[in-house]
Protein backbone atom coordinates (compact mmCIF):
# COMPACT_ATOMS: atom_id res chain seq x y z
CA UNK A 1 0.00 0.00 0.00
CA UNK A 2 1.36 3.40 -0.98
CA UNK A 3 1.47 5.97 1.80
CA UNK A 4 -0.02 9.41 1.98
CA UNK A 5 2.13 12.56 1.90
CA UNK A 6 0.71 15.30 4.12
CA UNK A 7 1.95 18.89 4.03
CA UNK A 8 1.87 19.80 7.73
CA UNK A 9 1.82 23.48 8.71
CA UNK A 10 4.30 24.60 11.37
CA UNK A 11 4.46 28.40 11.00
CA UNK A 12 3.38 28.87 14.63
CA UNK A 13 6.69 27.34 15.76
CA UNK A 14 8.36 30.61 14.71
CA UNK A 15 5.93 32.92 16.54
CA UNK A 16 7.44 35.04 19.31
CA UNK A 17 5.22 33.04 21.70
CA UNK A 18 4.57 29.71 19.93
CA UNK A 19 1.86 28.66 22.38
CA UNK A 20 -0.18 25.52 22.65
CA UNK A 21 -0.84 25.11 18.94
CA UNK A 22 2.89 24.69 18.28
CA UNK A 23 3.24 22.17 21.11
CA UNK A 24 0.18 20.23 19.92
CA UNK A 25 1.37 20.15 16.30
CA UNK A 26 4.81 18.89 17.30
CA UNK A 27 3.36 16.23 19.62
CA UNK A 28 1.07 14.93 16.86
CA UNK A 29 4.03 14.88 14.46
CA UNK A 30 6.13 13.01 17.02
CA UNK A 31 3.43 10.33 17.47
CA UNK A 32 2.53 9.95 13.79
CA UNK A 33 5.22 7.40 12.74
CA UNK A 34 4.03 4.95 15.38
CA UNK A 35 0.31 5.51 14.86
CA UNK A 36 0.30 5.85 11.05
CA UNK A 37 3.58 4.65 9.52
CA UNK A 38 1.97 4.96 6.07
CA UNK A 39 1.73 8.77 6.45
CA UNK A 40 4.71 11.02 5.69
CA UNK A 41 4.52 14.50 7.19
CA UNK A 42 6.12 17.28 5.13
CA UNK A 43 6.62 20.39 7.24
CA UNK A 44 5.68 23.76 5.77
CA UNK A 45 6.23 27.22 7.20
CA UNK A 46 7.06 30.68 6.01
CA UNK A 47 10.58 31.74 5.10
CA UNK A 48 12.74 32.09 8.21
CA UNK A 49 16.42 32.80 8.71
CA UNK A 50 16.40 31.90 12.38
CA UNK A 51 15.62 28.78 14.39
CA UNK A 52 12.05 28.20 15.57
CA UNK A 53 11.01 29.69 18.92
CA UNK A 54 10.18 26.24 20.29
CA UNK A 55 12.43 23.18 20.56
CA UNK A 56 11.86 21.34 17.31
CA UNK A 57 12.88 17.75 17.99
CA UNK A 58 10.77 16.06 15.34
CA UNK A 59 12.39 14.37 12.36
CA UNK A 60 10.66 16.08 9.45
CA UNK A 61 11.74 18.09 6.44
CA UNK A 62 10.38 21.65 6.59
CA UNK A 63 10.07 23.76 3.43
CA UNK A 64 9.58 27.52 3.59
CA UNK A 65 7.04 29.43 1.54
CA UNK A 66 8.05 32.83 0.14
CA UNK A 67 6.49 34.86 2.99
CA UNK A 68 6.41 34.71 6.78
CA UNK A 69 3.73 35.67 9.27
CA UNK A 70 1.91 38.00 9.47
CA UNK A 71 2.23 38.50 5.68
CA UNK A 72 1.92 34.78 5.01
CA UNK A 73 -1.42 34.67 6.83
CA UNK A 74 -2.74 37.80 5.12
CA UNK A 75 -1.71 36.62 1.64
CA UNK A 76 -3.18 33.15 2.24
CA UNK A 77 -6.53 34.52 3.42
CA UNK A 78 -6.84 37.39 0.93
CA UNK A 79 -5.18 36.11 -2.25
CA UNK A 80 -4.89 32.32 -1.81
CA UNK A 81 -1.12 32.68 -2.28
CA UNK A 82 1.59 31.43 -1.85
CA UNK A 83 0.30 27.91 -2.19
CA UNK A 84 1.64 25.01 -0.17
CA UNK A 85 2.08 22.95 -3.34
CA UNK A 86 4.75 25.42 -4.46
CA UNK A 87 7.11 23.80 -1.92
CA UNK A 88 5.47 20.35 -1.70
CA UNK A 89 4.04 19.64 -5.19
CA UNK A 90 3.61 15.94 -4.42
CA UNK A 91 1.59 16.42 -1.20
CA UNK A 92 -1.72 14.56 -1.25
CA UNK A 93 -3.30 16.65 1.50
CA UNK A 94 -2.61 19.78 3.57
CA UNK A 95 -3.12 19.63 7.34
CA UNK A 96 -3.41 23.12 8.81
CA UNK A 97 -2.43 22.77 12.45
CA UNK A 98 -3.78 26.20 13.41
CA UNK A 99 -6.92 28.19 12.85
CA UNK A 100 -5.37 30.09 9.93
CA UNK A 101 -5.38 27.99 6.75
CA UNK A 102 -2.47 28.30 4.35
CA UNK A 103 -3.29 28.65 0.66
CA UNK A 104 -3.72 25.45 -1.30
CA UNK A 105 -5.77 23.77 -4.01
CA UNK A 106 -5.16 20.38 -2.40
CA UNK A 107 -7.69 18.76 -0.07
CA UNK A 108 -7.25 20.31 3.37
CA UNK A 109 -8.07 19.45 6.96
CA UNK A 110 -7.62 21.82 9.89
CA UNK A 111 -7.17 21.27 13.59
CA UNK A 112 -8.66 24.04 15.71
CA UNK A 113 -7.40 23.89 19.29
CA UNK A 114 -8.49 27.24 20.58
CA UNK A 115 -11.40 29.60 19.98
CA UNK A 116 -10.76 31.82 22.99
CA UNK A 117 -10.97 34.88 20.73
CA UNK A 118 -14.69 34.19 20.32
CA UNK A 119 -15.31 34.22 24.07
CA UNK A 120 -12.68 36.75 25.18
CA UNK A 121 -12.00 39.10 22.25
CA UNK A 122 -10.60 41.69 24.66
CA UNK A 123 -7.54 39.45 25.19
CA UNK A 124 -6.57 39.77 21.51
CA UNK A 125 -5.54 42.62 19.28
CA UNK A 126 -8.11 44.04 16.86
CA UNK A 127 -6.01 42.70 13.97
CA UNK A 128 -5.80 39.25 15.59
CA UNK A 129 -9.57 39.16 16.03
CA UNK A 130 -10.09 40.08 12.36
CA UNK A 131 -7.66 37.42 11.13
CA UNK A 132 -9.16 34.72 13.36
CA UNK A 133 -12.72 35.55 12.26
CA UNK A 134 -11.70 35.50 8.57
CA UNK A 135 -10.03 32.14 9.18
CA UNK A 136 -13.19 30.64 10.65
CA UNK A 137 -15.11 31.90 7.61
CA UNK A 138 -12.55 30.35 5.23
Amino acid sequence: MEGMRVAYTLEQCWHRVPGGTAVAALEVARAMPEVRPDVTLLGVSGTHHEDPSITFDVSMDVAGLSLRSPWLYEASLRFNRPRVEKVWPDADLVHCTTLIPLATKRPMVATVHDVAFMHYPEFFTPRGNRVFRRSIAA
